[in-house]
């Protein structure tokens, strides 16, 4: 599972899962990943911010075995800290 949704250094964490062989889920906090992201891989729409959200998909997975952990937040187009 790689937070990919937006494209970025997710997607291509992702990629590079897919290339090695491995089956990949995208999670963000959009209702779609990116039109180049869409049907590539399967997606699951998660806000990390909310802590019930994180613990029933964390609750709810079988198999892992990489989850890369990468959060940003954006307000009006800027990171905030």
């Amino acid at each position: 599972m790689v937070g990919a949704s937006r494209g970025s250094i997710g997607a291509a964490i992702a990629d590079g899962f897919t290339q090695a062989g491995g089956q990949v889920t995208i999670t963000g906090n959009e209702e779609e990943p990116i039109d180049s992201y869409r049907g590539r891989y399967a997606y699951r729409r998660l806000d990390v911010s909310d802590e019930a959200a994180v613990q029933a998909t964390g609750g709810s997975l079988e198999d892992v075995q990489a989850l890369p952990h990468m959060v940003s937040y954006q307000s009006a187009g800027a990171a905030m800290r």
